[in-house]
């Protein structure tokens, strides 16, 4: 359950499910187990790297139920296993016996079962409701049984948050929805009238008050402006009393699009840059909730979906969201080419390479201040300096010149490469959490960090958006 501490300067509390806890705010890492395989499973297989860290996971119920592009046959075993994590800690033996890890590996049983956060993966639903019919009502009417065995799977699995099902536009598109005409036009009616949601959140809050659950239930709030996300918000809490049920929490979805968003709408100076354009959309989004939430003294988490980059963390805090998630990460770390492997040691070379996150902390939360430009950046890895410092568990074990080498070895050694990134980048968006936690339990603000931090171009980046 949630258990709110503080929230003077910003809010700071604990999720905790039975032995399970994490201190707020907190990030979580997102996997598309079923959705794809290759890097996916060696994620898997290096669970080892994670067991420490036990950060918050956030998985994708449409790719775990067998319906991603894929079709990866091991979710076919999901139904046999009570707890999703332990199913797959099960597949990671069998990933070590196919091969997908690094020789002489060392495939110990592990004590990792961090939180879970379970998104419905709706706007792919929608997608293949859409191609059966072109009616808004049958779609609608199809979302019943859909919402029902949502909540039976999150019961039998033992997920910790579910985030419900909603109406939303996608901002990553596959199998041809872009250039579909009968696909944007309908996606963009469901996901832009506001009473096709509400019906959504009505039905769930309905089918909620049948099951019996120990999970933490958001609702999803959407907008295509500040106010919007207010009145949205205030609909909901009208709709939670006339069914005399309550979620547990909110979950802001589609701010993950906003290069997309009108300047005008959200009042972003003409002279932003996208990195302060980012930072006051997902800030007075959440702040639009938040207000609402604290004029009726509610005080329930709300989670971000899709924009808790490590440069927008602080912004995020500071608006009032307690956690939040970003694919951006693993997107950076895993795009690497195996084109390009042979030319990672070459600086000059142009293309596509796996991207390494500049970081501003040290192991001690401490802002590590020889590092003056491009904080919290991906830098491709033949462009890196093997100078660059980092103490984290994955750095203190591998250098820069080791995880280029294991780059340019290609095979295994080149996944498990690009797996090195991506766990040094997700444990540095902990430690700004980490650190925002201890900051504001000592009583101060989020500006203490900013004002610490030796990159100009990122400090007054942030003051603008903070401010």
């Amino acid at each position: 359950m949630f258990t709110l501490l503080d929230n003077k300067n910003g809010r700071i509390g604990n999720f905790q499910f039975k032995s399970k806890r994490c201190k707020t705010p907190c990030f979580f890492m997102t996997s598309n187990f079923g959705g794809g395989a290759g890097d996916i499973y060696r994620i898997i297989t290096y669970t080892d790297l994670l067991e420490s860290s036990q950060i918050p996971v956030l998985y994708n119920y449409y790719y775990l139920t067998g319906s991603g592009t894929f079709k990866v046959k091991w979710t076919e075993h999901i139904p046999k296993f009570k707890n999703l994590n332990g199913f797959l800690l099960s597949i990671r033996d069998e990933f070590v016996k196919l091969g997908y890890c690094i020789n002489k590996y060392d495939n110990k049983k592990l004590n990792w079962d961090p939180i879970s956060l379970l998104d419905s993966g709706s706007g792919n639903f929608v997608r293949d409701e859409i191609k059966s019919s072109p009616d808004i009502d049958v779609i609608l009417k199809s979302f019943d049984n859909k919402i029902s065995a949502f909540a039976d799977f999150c019961i039998q699995h033992e997920i910790n948050i579910m985030m419900s099902m909603d109406f939303a536009g996608k901002y990553t598109h596959k199998q041809g929805e872009r250039n579909s005409h009968n696909y944007n036009n309908l996606s963009k009616k469901l996901s832009t009238h506001l009473t096709n949601n509400l019906k959504l959140i009505g039905k769930t809050l309905e089918v909620l008050k049948t099951k019996k659950y120990e999970f933490l239930a958001y609702v999803p709030v959407h907008g295509s402006s500040a106010e919007e996300y207010s009145i949205f918000t205030k609909y909901i809490l009208d709709l939670e009393k006339l069914k005399d049920k309550k979620f547990d929490g909110f979950g802001l979805g589609g701010i993950a699009n906003y290069k997309e968003m009108d300047n005008s709408i959200w009042e972003i100076p003409d002279d932003a840059n996208p990195r302060i354009k980012a930072g006051i959309i997902v800030s007075r989004a959440v702040k639009a909730v938040r207000n609402v939430l604290n004029s009726q003294k509610d005080f329930r988490p709300i989670h971000a979906l899709g924009v808790g980059s490590a440069e927008l963390i602080i912004p995020l805090v500071n608006a009032g969201a307690d956690s939040f998630d970003a694919h951006s990460s693993w997107r950076r770390a895993t795009d690497g080419s195996r084109d390009n492997v042979k030319f990672v040691l070459d600086k000059t070379k142009s293309g596509s390479f796996s991207k390494y996150l500049i970081p501003l902390l040290d192991d001690n939360k401490t802002v590590i201040l020889q590092h003056t430009e491009k904080v919290l950046k991906y830098i491709p890895l033949n462009k890196l300096p093997d100078t660059i410092f980092c103490d984290c568990e994955i750095c203190r074990k591998y250098s820069i010149s080791e995880i280029k080498s294991l780059y340019f070895n290609d095979g295994e050694d080149f996944n498990f490469a690009k797996i090195l990134c991506y766990i040094h980048a997700i444990s540095q968006h902990q430690k700004i959490c980490s650190r925002l936690y201890d900051d504001l339990r000592k009583g101060k603000t989020v500006k203490e960090l900013v004002n610490e931090i030796s990159d100009q171009s990122l400090k007054q980046d942030l003051l603008i958006i903070i401010n």
